[in-house]
């Protein structure tokens, strides 16, 4: 990954998703994600928004807070159909040279925060498990709902740290999208 490429993804993700401010929880969350992550309870509140690239699908944001209101962990999935009753596999994110996502498809990204510093990036581990599920979404409220299971890993290029896996099981979300 080049260096250019790495400041553009810093930069992307601050805006994006709030990593360089201590704000206390925007109110702009929508609902709740859990899962069990290593065998450990997660819980993150949820934002999710419609992709004006990719009109009807959305992304969501899963983001995990300290006891002190500072974001910590974003969980991304990106380009989710909200097609109900429907699986569909989660892919990396492919990325142009303006670090524009050009997946058609699902992609996840995870990151990882302490304080004001990005530390760490995982990307989809493809070999494993790594699925969404609509189980239900109102055209009328825009509230939609799921489950997950996704296994990432550190991506070594971005940190000196070795590499690490992360297992999200018994994944569910829901939350209300906006426009």
């Amino acid at each position: 990954m080049t260096k250019a490429f790495k400041f553009a993804l810093l930069s992307f993700v601050c805006s994006t998703f709030s990593f360089c401010t201590k704000d206390k929880i925007n109110p702009n969350y929508s609902g709740k994600a859990t899962a069990t992550v290593n065998g450990v309870y997660w819980e993150a509140k949820v934002r999710a928004v419609f992709l004006p690239r990719y009109p009807g699908n959305v992304f969501m944001s899963f983001d995990a807070f300290d006891e002190s209101d500072i974001l910590r962990q974003t969980l991304v999935l990106n380009n989710i159909s909200p097609l109900m009753d429907s699986t569909f596999l989660i892919e990396n994110p492919v990325h142009d040279s303006t670090n524009i996502i050009l997946n058609s498809n699902p992609s996840s990204s995870f990151y990882k925060s302490n304080d004001d510093l990005l530390l760490e990036v995982y990307n989809v581990l493809e070999s494993h498990s790594r699925w969404i599920i609509i189980d239900r979404y109102n055209s009328a409220t825009n509230e939609i709902s799921g489950r997950f299971e996704l296994s990432l890993v550190r991506d070594t290029s971005w940190s000196n740290s070795p590499p690490d896996t992360l297992t999200y099981v018994k994944g569910t979300f829901f939350g209300i999208v906006s426009n």
